[in-house]
């Protein structure tokens, strides 16, 4: 049985709140009249984490439309032939939400009968 660093990454809820509540920003421009043909959230921060023989998350951070962080932060990571990470967001206060729900969890971990 091979070992690996599986990804989760975010909730539906986190993305779904990001989208809601996080500036954008435009890119790529057309070729011909040089307007943006792509909207997409603004990050202003990446940081990366070693978690399994140099392979692991990377956490953004966003600006909401009022000027706060928020944070891309470690829910869990259960383990299922190698670590299972799941992330949720943290605002700058260290409070956490937008959670993924445990039983997500569990089925995608194989933790269910």
């Amino acid at each position: 049985m091979s070992r690996c660093y599986q990804e989760y990454d975010l909730s539906d809820e986190a993305w779904n709140w990001l989208n809601d509540n996080c500036q954008k920003e435009q890119s790529d421009p057309c070729p011909h009249c040089g307007k943006p043909t792509k909207t997409r959230l603004k990050v202003i921060e990446t940081r990366h984490e070693d978690h399994f023989y140099g392979d692991g998350p990377d956490y953004n951070t966003y600006l909401t439309n009022d000027g706060k962080k928020i944070t891309e932060v470690q829910q869990e990571e259960p383990w299922n032939c190698g670590p299972c990470h799941f992330k949720c967001l943290q605002d700058e206060n260290g409070n956490k939400f937008a959670y993924w729900p445990q039983e997500a969890i569990d089925i995608m971990c194989g933790m269910t009968e």
